[in-house]
């Protein structure tokens, strides 16, 4: 029985963050957030991800992140106003620029 409802929040479609998707929707309730961050040229679209996220915030259990990146750090700071829990995974990219790893 699906009780618990999974914010799942990614930048884009890539193949492997799908599949994570495809498998929460098998055991959770889940709402997918696909965070533009635009401000140049696609303000609506901006917007609109901010609204999306905000209002799957309210209806969800926790937030899920795909990569620590902008719309990571939007999910887990709205998580927390909300007291939310939430989750994000680094997958790499993240890290890939400090020399010393």
């Amino acid at each position: 029985m699906r009780t618990i409802k999974i914010l799942f929040v990614r930048p884009s479609k890539s193949s492997f963050i799908q599949k994570d998707l495809e498998l929460f929707e098998k055991h959770f309730y889940v709402r997918v957030v696909v965070f533009v961050l635009s401000i140049r040229k696609r303000q609506s679209d901006t917007l609109k991800s901010m609204l999306n996220l905000i209002t799957g915030i309210l209806w969800a259990d926790l937030t899920f992140s795909w990569f620590a990146d902008t719309h990571a750090f939007w999910a887990v700071r709205l998580s927390r106003i909300f007291r939310k829990k939430s989750v994000v995974v680094v997958g790499g990219y993240e890290v890939a620029k400090v020399p010393r790893i």
